[in-house]
């Protein structure tokens, strides 16, 4: 498990939303990142994907949007997450 401090800030009708403290094995660093962990993915992946492709065409019209990390998966509920940068308050 590459996440710690996990915590929930967040929860619709579609997903939940955690907090957490996730270490990059690419840049060697530690990113605070929200994980956006979507309600029944395990069951049906084709909403997942759909949700998906919607943030990687909304990053790619407006790069301010959140960057996305990656995907990721529950270990109990097997539901699929995506991993977005956290953007700080001003």
């Amino acid at each position: 498990n590459e996440f710690e401090d996990i915590e929930k800030i967040g929860k619709g009708g579609f997903a939940t939303v955690f907090y957490a403290y996730w270490f990059n094995k690419n840049d060697n660093i530690y990113k605070n990142v929200a994980l956006k962990n979507i309600h029944n993915s395990n069951k049906n992946v084709e909403n997942f994907i759909q949700e998906l492709k919607y943030y990687c065409d909304i990053g790619y019209e407006n790069p301010s949007f959140l960057e996305c990390h990656g995907v990721s998966r529950d270990d109990t509920t097997k539901n699929y997450i995506i991993v977005f940068e956290l953007k700080e308050k001003n």
